[in-house]
């Protein structure tokens, strides 16, 4: 009876020494799997790693240990593009068997909550819509699942700007904008659209007439100071005799 007690011991013993080296071993591929294709990207420029992480989604199972931390990356082309190839491998998987979308779904979750704190604000957004599909997803197996909804929870305790901020910073811009044209300078007459460019003056171009302007008036007349002038008697002037 304790023999029979020791090869069981020594069974199970050996069963899971067996699942720790092959759990051991699949880490070691998907890590050597993700340097593989990060070094490619890495060699390439924007628009052509862009185009390769889209292509990623033919990894299936393995592609969020490769896509996700792609997502972090300083190159926006890359980040979008690893964002595009995640949304369409969950909508791929939507149409599998819950026994096989529920390791997938927990790969790709586990992978989220991992890369949460080094998601720039502008992909938390993202990340959060991501978690809220995934967090009520049908799975198979129960410890799974509470797996992936702690793993969703991680993501979805992330803190992002708020809109209304947003809003407001946009707010101040425009007002700061509306400040500075009040206060610039009237523009010039010749400036005004509509108008025509200054000319040569009268006095470089004879061919321009000349407009002068108002003449001042003259000097009053004080009628209390002036003396009337009395209009002299008439005579007639005298005959003259015309000879003939």
């Amino acid at each position: 009876m304790v023999r029979w007690s020791l090869w069981g011991l020594a069974a199970v013993a050996v069963v899971g020494s067996g699942l720790f080296v092959r759990g051991r071993l699949g880490e070691w591929t998907q890590r050597q799997l993700r340097h593989q294709h990060v070094r490619r990207i890495q060699a390439l420029p924007d628009q052509p790693a862009a185009a390769l992480v889209r292509q990623l989604v033919h990894l299936d199972a393995d592609a969020p240990v490769v896509l996700v931390p792609l997502v972090v990356d300083q190159r926006a082309a890359v980040a979008d593009g690893a964002a595009d190839a995640l949304d369409r491998l969950v909508m791929d998987w939507s149409r599998l068997k819950r026994e096989e979308s529920t390791p997938r779904i927990a790969a790709l979750t586990r992978q989220l909550a991992t890369v949460a704190p080094k998601l720039p604000a502008e992909r938390r957004r993202w990340a959060q819509d991501l978690a809220t599909r995934l967090v009520v997803w049908p799975l198979s197996d129960p410890l799974v699942s509470g797996q992936v909804i702690a793993d969703c929870e991680t993501v979805l305790r992330l803190p992002v700007p708020e809109e209304t901020e947003v809003r407001l910073a946009a707010a101040e811009r425009s007002l700061e904008a509306d400040v500075l044209e009040v206060n610039a300078p009237p523009p010039l007459a010749h400036d005004l659209p509509g108008t025509l460019p200054p000319t040569s003056s009268p006095e470089q171009d004879p061919a321009i007439p000349r407009v002068y302007g108002p003449v001042e008036p003259g000097r009053l007349i004080d009628a209390s100071k002036e003396r009337p002038v009395r209009p002299k008697q008439f005579l007639p002037p005298r005959a003259m005799k015309i000879e003939g």
